[in-house]
């Protein structure tokens, strides 16, 4: 199966070139309890994952969602009692399609004006695993035997309606439904399971208390029901065959995915679901709490909705590094961020024959550097993530470095000062960083001295957690004419040209050798010799694990 970054490339590939598409394109909350006024969640990615503490709104906006399910009306989600009158006072919102909107206003008790039309073609469906329940585990907690049964009698009551769903030899009846998953999906649930499922049977059935139940047979060589297995493996097979059985283009409500799951199996479940994503061009809304669920998804597969000034906002478009402080999932192993994939390599290679792996990982983001320092940068700086490092080319080396700003007289510490350092040893303009001041103002006036905080925890973030490798770019590092003649024999001429890269294309191209193979041994040559550069970049690692 592919990796989730291959998978995440080839659906926005096809969200380019309009293979596959948002149907619900944004929701916009109007007024809604304490929703800030016109709060926009833009919907950008064909899947997008909701993040944010308990009580920050979450579960509101699915409900929301959730009332497009079979064209529900919102008094059948948000209902008002005598007990609890919902808040819906000048409750109002809008959807927006791909080619339509449809808006709904609350307008008296239990009583809402809607406008627009939902498109006809699209199916909307909602999954909250947190009600999937297997038959003998529902029977044992609610059906009605008898007053106050002992457990012995629950065990001999499912006993013997278990029968009755084996008699039943009908694959389709007014008391059962059954069927066997499917191949592609019995794969899929292996993948997130770990497990070696030959097949995977789902009964449901009215047998236990006349309401409809559901049994899960699995079978590796011995069949085993739901209740002998543990609530994850119900959850997973039960969740993939629903997904993978939704019609093409559809509309999924996924609720905390994450239920039951650990971390390693939640992230093979991301993989899966973002495989079916594509190969049926779906749209999934999910809500999470999980930091495994949204790591290494794209900045815009992201919304974060948090508490600020005693109301609830919506921000988007968010690298998850962002998600996991939010969520106050700590973070304690040392990332290092890189702009290439060569740059990856070396320092790989220098962590596993140092033995660093559980200290360090070295993640490549790409874009290249200018992408690091708009928004990578920002992010952890605004944050406060001080376990995340970078590392640049060398040709990215200012010629001068950050001052310490307490030795800087006051009256010089302006905002045009800031930009000005900021331009000098970085290299970026301040206009060009969406700064996000003022992110609940009314005035719509920017405020200067928060545009400095930024800008100090910025240039001070760079200088205390941006190092840069020795030599201009990756390939200056492995380039070794000596082992290339023994490598290739005889070397074209490539003394007049300058970049490494450049070199070693024009030796694969000249001798036919494979350039990946070549890059290959070089690299390998070069962890093995430990020389100079070697052990400046092993130093500048064993610093960053220090810190």
């Amino acid at each position: 199966m592919d990796n989730i970054s291959k998978t995440i490339q080839t659906i926005e590939k096809m969200l380019e070139h309009h293979a596959i598409k948002t149907s619900l394109t944004s929701l916009t909350v109007h007024s809604f309890r304490r929703f800030e006024p016109e709060t926009t969640i833009d919907f950008l990615f064909p899947l997008t994952v909701l993040v944010g503490k308990n009580g920050s709104g979450k579960t509101t906006i699915m409900k929301m969602i959730q009332t497009l399910v079979n064209c529900s009306s919102p008094e059948e989600i948000f209902f008002e009692t005598a007990i609890d009158d919902g808040g819906m006072e000048n409750a109002s919102f809008s959807y927006h399609f791909f080619e339509s909107e449809v808006d709904c206003k609350h307008v008296g008790v239990n009583k809402w004006n809607i406008q627009g039309q939902i498109p006809r073609t699209l199916k909307i469906i909602y999954l909250n695993p947190k009600t999937l329940i297997g038959a003998f585990e529902k029977s044992f907690l609610y059906d009605d035997i008898g007053k106050n049964p002992k457990q012995a009698k629950k065990v001999d009551y499912v006993i013997r309606q278990s029968r009755k769903v084996l008699q039943n030899k009908q694959k389709e009846s007014g008391k059962k439904k059954e069927r066997l998953l499917s191949a592609e999906t019995v794969k899929l649930v292996n993948e997130v399971l770990q497990l070696n499922l030959e097949e995977v049977r789902v009964i449901e059935h009215k047998y236990f208390s006349g309401t409809w139940a559901t049994n899960v047979i699995f079978s590796d060589g011995i069949a085993y029901s739901e209740y002998n297995a543990g609530s994850g493996e119900f959850l997973v097979a039960l969740m993939l065959d629903k997904i993978s059985r939704l019609p093409e283009n559809a509309l999924l409500l996924l609720d905390e995915p994450e239920v039951s799951l650990h971390p390693g199996a939640q992230k093979r479940f991301m993989q899966c679901l973002l495989t079916i994503i594509k190969k049926k061009k779906l749209q999934v809304i999910m809500t999470t709490h999980s930091a495994s669920i949204v790591e290494n998804l794209p900045a815009k597969a992201i919304v974060c909705l948090r508490r600020f000034d005693d109301q609830i906002i919506a921000e988007g478009n968010l690298n998850y590094q962002y998600a996991f402080t939010e969520i106050e999932e700590g973070i304690t192993k040392k990332h290092i961020i890189v702009e290439d994939l060569m740059a990856k390599r070396i320092l790989d290679g220098i962590i596993i024959a140092e033995s660093l792996g559980e200290h360090i990982q070295v993640d490549y983001f790409p874009g290249g550097a200018d992408n690091l320092k708009v928004h990578t940068i920002f992010t952890y700086a605004k944050t406060h993530i001080t376990n995340r490092f970078i590392i640049f080319d060398g040709d990215q080396k200012p010629t001068t470095e950050i001052p310490d700003f307490s030795e800087v007289l006051e009256k010089d510490k302006t905002l045009i000062y800031y930009k000005d350092v900021l331009r000098e040893v970085v290299g970026v303009k301040a206009d060009s960083i969406a700064w996000g001041m003022d992110a609940n103002s009314k005035s719509g006036r920017k405020n200067e001295d928060q545009e400095k905080t930024l800008l100090v925890e910025y240039l001070e973030f760079f200088r205390d957690n941006v190092r840069f490798l020795p030599k201009l770019i990756p390939e200056d590092l492995i380039f070794n004419s000596d082992k290339l003649q023994a490598i290739c024999g005889d070397l074209p001429p490539v003394d007049s040209i300058d970049d490494s890269k450049a070199k070693l294309k024009a030796v694969a191209d000249s001798t036919g050798y494979d350039f990946g193979n070549l890059i290959s041994i070089l690299t390998t040559s070069f962890i093995k010799t430990k020389n100079e550069d070697y052990q400046y970049i092993l130093a500048l690692l064993k610093s960053i694990i220090e810190r």
